[in-house]
């Protein structure tokens, strides 16, 4: 009986050997993918930091630009509270004045007004008061009743705003005006509020003569700057 050795496997092993992953390829792909995942998750808080950093410095940049309105604001008020009192001083000078007194007195009318200019000169003013105008009013007063009235104004205008710019000059594309009604007056031109309105000392958005604006106001005085300007370095710093 002749005897037939069992087909030999060894080739055919070698060749499904091919598709199956040797032990160093099975140990490789899990920690590669393990490091992939490991990268990204690294990465992710990375990222929320840099978004953290980037809005912190541009809320920075807009909390520095509403400070720098309300120092400007400051300062333009001091200059302004300086100025209305000359208009103090200069109406009880007039009311005190002994030919003042007799001109009342004798009836000749019960209402003298006049005009300070930036000089700090007074001029006798006898057209109506400007609409713009901050007033000052002394009543004059002999044997216990009023006989007269002295005004004295100082009129709002481009010339105030300058003198004030002078005097306390706003900061770096910052703009100093004085609010009468819903116009902004500035110098050499005024602007037509048509939305929001500047009110107490916190910062607040504007719309005027179709740009938008961040404003501070106090009394009349607004100080302005356009957001466009401060939305630019707010970007920038992100």
């Amino acid at each position: 009986m002749k005897l037939h050795a069992p087909v030999s496997s060894a080739l055919p092993l070698r060749a499904r050997n091919r598709d199956v992953p040797t032990a160093r390829e099975h140990d490789a792909r899990p920690g590669g993918l393990r490091l992939v995942v490991a990268l990204l998750l690294l990465a992710i808080p990375l990222g929320v930091a840099a978004w953290g950093l980037g809005n912190y410095a541009a809320q920075r940049e807009r909390t520095n630009a509403d400070n720098g309105l309300a120092g400007s604001l400051q300062a333009a008020s001091n200059a302004y509270r300086r100025t209305v009192a000359s208009a103090d001083s200069a109406a009880d000078r007039l009311a005190n004045s002994r030919r003042v007194q007799l001109h009342f007195l004798r009836g000749k009318s019960s209402v003298l007004v006049w005009k300070l200019g930036l000089d700090g000169r007074v001029t006798h003013w006898f057209a109506p008061l400007p609409a713009a105008a901050a007033v000052r009013r002394v009543n004059v007063v002999s044997k216990g009743r009023r006989v007269g009235q002295v005004r004295v104004f100082l009129p709002l205008d481009g010339g105030l705003v300058q003198k004030l710019t002078d005097a306390a000059p706003p900061g770096d594309h910052q703009q100093l005006g004085l609010l009468t009604g819903d116009t902004i007056v500035g110098v050499g031109r005024s602007l037509r509020l048509a939305a929001g309105r500047p009110s107490g000392s916190n910062p607040g958005d504007v719309r005027a003569d179709g740009v938008a604006y961040r404003a501070v106001a106090e009394q009349r005085l607004v100080v302005l700057e356009r957001s466009s300007y401060i939305d630019s370095k707010a970007s920038t710093a992100e």
